[in-house]
């Protein structure tokens, strides 16, 4: 069975953007939850800008945006 196509709903620019608005220990977590994602969902989308929503729902606790995911 051949995986899905993978793609993104927003432009790479617009990724690049969200990313610049966060500090560091902000794109930490956003480096964790994509890898634990990545695992558990390989072809879903995973831009920028979808995980840091999820992330900014639960104050960037990584537990609690996971199950919310």
């Amino acid at each position: 069975q051949q995986p899905r196509a993978q793609y993104t709903i927003v432009n790479d620019a617009y990724n690049s953007l969200i990313e610049k608005e966060l500090n560091d220990n902000e794109k930490k977590i956003l480096a964790q939850f994509y890898d634990m994602l990545k695992g558990d969902f390989p072809h879903d989308v995973k831009d920028t800008v979808s995980l840091v929503r999820f992330l900014r729902a639960r104050k960037f606790n990584l537990p609690a945006a996971e199950a919310m995911y």
